[in-house]
């Protein structure tokens, strides 16, 4: 999770998001869904996912 949280930190949001999403669907399996481990990586790639919606959009402007 520090590589994906270095990603965002560095402006390589998409490759963040691919990387926290591989992330969850492993993690999923093996953690469930319930822990704070993956409440809190759930709200990382909502947070991510957020931030490259918003420079998808402002790219368009």
């Amino acid at each position: 999770m520090e590589l994906e949280l270095e990603l965002l930190l560095l402006g390589k949001t998409e490759d963040a998001v691919q990387s926290l999403a591989k992330a969850v669907n492993i993690l999923r399996i093996t953690h469930g869904t319930n822990t704070p481990f993956m409440k809190q990586l759930f709200m990382k790639l909502e947070e991510a996912s957020a931030e490259a919606s918003y420079k998808l959009s402002s790219k368009d402007d």
